[in-house]
This record gives structure tokens, sequence and C-alpha cells, in this order.
């Protein structure tokens, strides 16, 4: 019976101390929560980097491609030009060359355009002092241990930092 009374008193006195000790400034907050942004920001770059190297790949691709294209159209008008002698015709299939370029561009664009919004989605353009608000909220109100602040403002990386309690 002994026993039992004394672990019940150390399990109360411990989470006592637990429960009652220093807790974290708002600076203290903010320095763990900076520190988390940091780190997400590292992990997020790697995750991103991959993704975003292939989105490069084919905008280079696409680039080519529309290159090739373009220089196609390129010959061909040379070669009429070649075998046109009058000025009216000539101003006639350099028109007609200007308008297949730019039929020839407008059909390239929406692919280039979902390109940069992969690429913009990619660098996640999350608002950094909303979430560092939210972040040290959520520190304050969950009244998070001076130890357990101190711990996060000084992890050098996710795991270090998901360990601190």
């Amino acid at each position: 019976m002994e026993i039992r009374w004394f672990i019940g008193v150390a399990a109360a006195a411990l989470l006592a101390t637990v429960s009652c000790g220093p807790r974290a400034t708002p600076e203290e907050c903010i320095g763990a929560c900076r520190n988390y942004d940091r780190l997400m920001a590292v992990a997020e770059a790697e995750r991103n980097r991959a993704a975003l190297e292939a989105i490069d790949l084919e905008q280079k691709s696409l680039e080519a491609a529309l290159e090739r294209e373009l220089q196609a159209l390129d010959d061909e008008a040379d070669r009429m030009l070649d075998l046109v002698e009058d000025d009216d015709e000539r101003a006639a299939l350099i028109e007609e060359y200007e308008a297949r370029v730019e039929a020839k561009q407008s059909e390239f664009q929406p692919r280039f355009e979902m390109l940069e919004e992969a690429r913009a989605l990619g660098h996640g353009a999350a608002d950094e002092e909303e979430v560092l608000a939210g972040c040290t909220d959520r520190c304050l109100e969950g009244r998070t241990g001076k130890h357990t602040a101190d711990c996060r403002a000084n992890a050098v990386d996710l795991a270090e930092f998901q360990m601190c309690r």
C-alpha cells in the first residue's frame, strides 16, 4: 500500500513540475517558429528540386521544339522569297510568314504557361508572416515550456525539432 501511495505522490509531483514549469515567452516562441520555418524551407526545397529540374527539362525541350518549327517556317519562307521577284508578292509572302510565326508561337504559349504555373507551385508561395504568426500563437496557446521552445529554436533538422518535448 505504501508503494502505491509513494508512486502516486511521485507521479503528481512530476506532473506538477512539468505543468507548472516555466513557460516560453513570445520571443522564445518566435525563435522556435523561425527555426521551424527555416527547417521546413530546406526540406521543401529538397523535395521540390527534382520536380523543378523536370520542369526545366520540359521547358528546354519545348523551346527546342518551337525553335525547330520556327526554323522550318524560316526555311520555307526563304525558298518562297527566292522564287518571287514582284515586290507586292514578296510583301504578301512576308505578311503570310509573320502570321504563321505568330500562330505557331500562340500554339506553344499555353504549354509554356502551364510550365510556369507548375514552377510557381513548386516554389510554394506561402505567406511567411502568416505562417510565423500561426506558429507563435500555437506555441503560446499550447503553453509550450521554455525548455521545449529552446530545444526547438536550436534544432538542426526536422527530426530533432520534432523530438523536442
